[in-house]
């Protein structure tokens, strides 16, 4: 459900309503003026994400590699050891690197065929 206030310029509150309740929790009567000013002052810095234990560089060279890393970021997250936004970006990154390498490998194909046609005697 939507927040049913209104906003300083009259247009109405985009944000979602909280539960069981009318309002979102910046226009809710039930949250006290300091909390929704101590709330705005962090800025959204509660919901950056800090990598407290860098992994090792993993090696990245084949789709093997690829499979390899995202087993270990599935496993990491259900252990509770990974942030899912963290995995969340391992998991896209991985499926551009996958097209990357398959591109790689087509073009050096292409180049031996190309190599191998140009020495052929016509």
């Amino acid at each position: 459900m939507q927040c049913k206030a209104k906003t300083t310029n009259g247009n109405p509150c985009q944000a979602n309503a909280m539960t069981k309740n009318d309002y979102c929790y910046l226009h809710s009567p039930n949250v006290s003026e300091e909390e929704k000013q101590k709330i705005s002052r962090k800025g959204g810095k509660k919901r950056a994400l800090v990598n407290e234990r860098p992994s090792q560089p993993v090696p990245l060279e084949s789709p093997n590699h690829v499979v390899l890393l995202l087993a270990d970021t599935i496993n990491q997250v259900r252990e509770g050891k990974m942030d899912i936004r963290t995995a969340n970006c391992l998991g896209f990154l991985s499926g551009h690197i996958v097209r990357a390498l398959e591109l790689t490998e087509v073009h050096q194909r292409l180049k031996r065929i190309e190599e191998i046609l140009s020495n052929k005697p016509s």
